[in-house]
């Protein structure tokens, strides 16, 4: 039977952990069989769903706030506090990898 990777209503923060981690394992596994497109696709949904976690982390919520119940990575990345971590000139090298995926991925 196949597992589905839904999210119920309430949307809870360990559950966003979750299926980030289990993205990142279904990625490498299409990365092995050269499915780069399709792994770079699962992949954003595993980063989506930890910057989810972020937020409520950040909020100090269990469950996601309405407002943050979006795709949209940049509104996600403010909401974490990533992005002001990412522009740190201690992580200049890891904010122009996020330049160039962010880049690809619009």
């Amino acid at each position: 039977m196949r597992e589905v990777f839904f999210l119920s209503a309430d949307e809870k923060a360990s559950r966003f952990m979750e299926l980030s981690a289990r993205f990142i394992q279904d990625a490498k596994v299409l990365v092995k069989g050269g499915r780069w497109a399709t792994a770079f696709y699962i992949a954003g949904y595993s980063l989506e769903c930890a910057l989810k976690y972020a937020v409520c982390m950040r909020e100090k919520r269990t469950i996601l706030p309405k407002k943050y119940r979006t795709h949209r990575f940049d509104v996600l990345m403010d909401a974490s506090d990533v992005r002001r971590e990412l522009e740190r000139p201690a992580n200049a090298r890891l904010h122009g990898w996020y330049r160039r995926v962010n880049q690809l991925w619009s």
